[in-house]
C-alpha cells in the first residue's frame, strides 16, 4: 500500500513536469505576442522548481549543465530585450522638387521576442516613428523635406511597460554647387576673325551635397549672363565690343528653388595689328632743302598706341628711327626739317606697337617723298650791274631790288631786273653822307643799314634812300667802332657789326641799342684779326669772315665759339683774305675768297662744296671781289670792286 502511494505521487509529478514542458514549448515557439513572455515568465519559474527538485532527486550530474545553458540564455534575452534594428533600402533622398518626400513605411523594424527570436513589429500598432531634429514635417509616416539637410527619426517599438528605440538618420541631398571646366579662358582677336567666344564649349557641373555630380552644361535649367564686359552676350555666343579687354560671365544653374552660380573670366587678347595713314602739311611729294615738313601718323587700332617705345619713323636713308610726338594717342606727328645728304625717292615707314605688342601693318598714304637737290652742281653768269665805283658791299631786299655801295660816297639802288632806280649820298659827315661806305644790308622790314666805314657809324634808312637814326663813334667802347667794314641782319632784326680793327663783332637792335660783343685779337678759337664780314643763319649761328686769320668762324648766337675752318692757300677750301659771307636756305656758307678772285661755298659745317669765278674783266670773272648777297631764289650777286660793277650768277641743279 505504501509503495502504491509512493508510485502514485510520482506518477503525478511526472505528468506534472510533461504537461509544463508542453506549456513551455508552446509559449516559446507558439505565440508570436507578448503572451508568450509571460507566459515564459510564469510557467518558467514552475520549471525551475521542477527541474530544481528533480536535481534533488538523484539528477544532479545532469543538472548542473543544463542550469549554465538556461542562464546564457536568459543573458542573452536580457541583451537584446531592449533592442529593436531597422532594415533599409535607402537612407537619402534627391531634393530635386520641393517638398522631397521620404516614407518610413518601407524601413522594416524588427524586435526580438523574449526568447531572442526577431520578429518584424514594422506594422504593429505599438512601432511608432517620432522626428527627432530636422527641416521638414513628419505626417505619420510621411516625412516632407522643404531643403537639404539631414534628418533624424527615432522608431519606438513599446510593450508590457517597456521601450524600445532605434534611430534612423536620413539624408537629403540637394545641389550643393557648380564648377565650369573650360579648354581656354581667352579670346584672340584676329583680323581673319571669327571674334566672338562660344560658351557652349565650356562645361557646367553640378556639384551635390553627397558628392554625385551631373553635366548640366546643356539643360535648360543653365543660363549664361554677362557680368562685365565691353560686348554683347547672346544666347551664349559672346562679342567683345573692343580688345583687349576682360568679360567676365556667370553661369547660373537652378533646381527645386536651389541656384548655384559660377563665374568665368574670358580675356580678350588682341592680335590685329593697327593701320595707320600718313598726311603732311606739304603741296605735294617734293621736298627740297629747307622745307619744313610735319608729317602726320594717324592710327586705327582696337587698342592704344604704346608710348614706350614711342612711334618713329623713317625717311628712305635720309632719317632713320626718328622719334614722333603724340598729339593724342592715335594721332602722332613728325617735324622734318629737310636737310638731306642724299636725294631722289625717298620711301616713308613707321615702326609703332600698341599696348598688346602688335606692331603696325605698313603706313599707307603719303608713304614717299621725290627729294629735289637744291645744291647747285654750278652757279652761270647771268649779268652785271654797272656803273659803280669801286663797288664794296651789296644786298638785296625782300623784294628783290638790290643795292650796293660804291667808293664815290654813295649807295645805288637798282631793280630786279638790273636798271639803276635810285642813288643817294655823297662825302661828308652829315646825315645821309658817307666817307667810304663798306657793307650794306637789308633788314627784315625792307629797312637799309649802311657800314660808314671811316665816319665810325651804322646808318639806318628805308628802303628809299631817306635816312632814319645813325649810331656809333671811333673808339673802343661797346657802340664805338674802327673802321668797321659789314653790317648785317637777322630774321628779327638784330643788327650785327664787323668792327674790323677792334678785332669784335657787335650786336645791336634795330635801333642802335648796344647788346653785346665778342671776339679779341687773336688766332685761337673765338679770337679775330681784322674781320671783314658777318652773316647769321636762320638758326641764330653767327659766322665771321676772320679775315687776316685766313679763316671763318662759327659761333652760337651767344658769341660762343663753336667751330672754324680754312687756312691760307689758293686750293679747294683755303683763303686769301677771306671778305664777305652769305647763307643760303639750305643753311650753306658762301665765302668771298677775295684776293683769290672766287666764291667757295661749304655746308655749314665747313665742309667745302663748289667754286665760282676766276680772275679777270669777262663775263661771270672777278677782279679783287668784297660783298656778296643772296635772293630769295637763290641768285648770287657779288661786288666785284675793281671792275667796278656788281655781277649776277644763277644756279644750276
Amino acid at each position: 500500500m505504501k509503495r502504491e502511494k509512493i508510485f502514485n505521487r510520482n506518477r503525478v509529478h511526472f505528468f506534472a513536469v510533461l504537461l509544463c514542458s508542453m506549456f513551455l514549448f508552446a509559449g516559446c515557439g507558439g505565440n508570436d505576442d507578448g503572451g508568450g513572455s509571460v507566459l515564459m515568465s510564469s510557467v518558467g519559474q514552475s520549471g525551475a522548481d521542477i527541474v530544481a527538485h528533480s536535481a534533488q532527486a538523484g539528477g544532479a550530474s545532469l543538472a548542473a549543465p543544463n542550469a549554465q545553458q538556461a542562464q546564457d540564455k536568459a543573458a542573452a534575452k536580457n541583451a537584446d530585450k531592449n533592442t529593436i534594428f531597422l532594415s533599409k533600402t535607402s537612407d537619402e533622398i534627391m531634393f530635386v522638387s520641393s517638398p522631397a518626400v521620404y516614407d518610413l513605411s518601407q524601413i522594416t523594424v524588427t524586435a526580438p521576442n523574449p526568447a531572442g527570436k526577431p520578429i518584424d513589429r514594422t506594422d504593429y500598432p505599438h512601432t511608432e516613428w517620432t522626428l527627432v531634429s530636422g527641416l521638414g514635417t513628419l505626417t505619420g509616416r510621411i516625412y516632407a523635406s522643404s531643403a537639404p539637410e539631414t534628418a533624424v527619426f527615432r522608431a519606438i517599438y513599446s510593450h508590457g511597460g517597456e521601450v524600445n528605440t532605434a534611430d534612423f538618420i536620413l539624408r537629403v541631398v540637394g545641389l550643393a554647387s557648380i564648377s565650369i571646366a573650360k579648354t581656354s579662358d581667352s579670346l584672340s582677336v584676329t583680323a581673319a576673325g571669327p571674334n566672338f567666344y562660344d560658351l557652349a564649349g565650356v562645361e557646367v557641373t553640378a556639384n551635390y551635397s553627397n558628392g554625385v555630380s551631373k553635366n548640366v552644361t546643356n539643360d535648360p535649367a543653365t543660363l549664361w549672363t554677362l557680368v562685365s564686359g565691353q560686348g554683347v552676350l547672346n544666347g551664349k555666343v559672346y562679342t567683345p565690343a573692343s580688345a583687349p579687354s576682360t568679360a567676365v560671365f556667370s553661369a547660373a544653374y537652378s533646381e527645386a528653388g536651389i541656384v548655384k552660380t559660377a563665374s568665368f573670366s574670358l580675356a580678350v587678347v588682341d592680335l590685329i595689328p593697327p593701320s595707320v595713314v600718313l598726311s603732311d602739311n606739304h603741296p605735294d611729294a617734293v621736298v627740297q632743302k629747307g622745307d619744313v615738313v610735319v608729317i602726320t601718323a594717324t592710327f586705327n587700332d582696337n587698342d592704344r598706341i604704346a608710348e614706350a617705345p614711342a612711334p618713329v619713323i623713317s625717311i628712305g636713308s635720309v632719317i632713320a628711327g626718328a622719334t614722333m610726338t603724340m598729339i593724342d594717342n592715335l594721332h602722332w606727328t613728325y617735324t622734318w626739317n629737310v636737310q638731306p645728304s642724299v636725294y631722289g625717292l625717298q620711301q616713308v615707314s613707321v615702326t609703332a606697337f600698341d599696348a598688346s605688342g602688335n606692331r603696325c601693318a605698313p603706313a599707307t598714304g603719303k608713304t614717299a617723298y621725290e627729294i629735289k637737290n637744291q645744291d647747285p652742281v654750278k652757279y652761270v653768269y647771268m649779268m652785271q650791274l654797272n656803273g659803280i665805283s669801286y663797288t664794296c658791299g651789296v644786298a638785296v631786299d625782300n623784294d628783290g631790288y638790290v643795292y650796293a655801295t660804291s667808293q664815290d660816297h654813295s649807295v645805288r639802288k637798282f631793280s630786279p631786273g638790273g636798271v639803276l632806280v635810285k642813288k643817294w649820298g655823297s662825302l661828308g659827315t652829315g646825315n645821309g653822307q658817307f666817307y667810304y661806305p663798306g657793307g650794306i644790308a637789308a633788314g627784315p622790314a625792307g629797312e637799309i643799314y649802311v657800314a660808314d666805314e671811316y665816319n665810325s657809324r651804322i646808318q639806318k634808312f628805308d628802303s628809299n634812300g631817306n635816312f632814319i637814326l645813325k649810331w656809333g663813334s671811333l673808339g673802343t667802347g661797346a657802340g664805338q667802332f674802327n673802321r668797321q667794314f659789314d653790317v648785317t641782319t637777322d630774321r628779327q632784326g638784330f643788327v650785327y657789326v664787323a668792327d674790323r680793327m677792334n678785332n669784335r663783332v657787335q650786336k645791336f637792335d634795330s635801333n642802335g641799342n648796344f647788346i653785346f660783343k665778342f671776339g679779341g685779337y687773336g688766332s685761337g678759337n673765338g679770337q679775330l684779326s681784322q674781320p671783314l664780314g658777318v652773316k647769321v643763319d636762320a638758326s641764330g649761328n653767327i659766322f665771321v669772315a676772320d679775315s687776316f686769320n685766313q679763316r671763318v668762324q662759327k659761333f652760337d648766337s651767344n658769341g660762343n665759339f663753336l667751330l672754324k675752318w680754312g687756312s691760307y692757300g689758293a686750293v679747294d677750301g683755303k683763303f686769301n683774305l677771306p671778305s664777305s659771307l652769305a647763307i643760303d636756305e639750305a643753311g650753306n656758307v658762301l665765302v668771298v675768297d677775295h684776293y683769290n678772285h672766287r666764291i667757295q661755298k661749304f655746308d655749314s659745317n665747313g665742309n667745302y662744296l663748289t667754286k665760282f669765278g676766276t680772275y679777270g674783266r669777262g663775263d661771270g670773272q672777278l677782279s679783287g671781289p668784297y660783298g656778296i648777297a643772296l635772293d630769295a631764289s637763290g641768285i648770287v650777286y657779288v661786288s666785284d670792286f675793281y671792275n667796278h660793277r656788281v655781277v649776277k650768277f644763277a644756279p644750276v641743279f
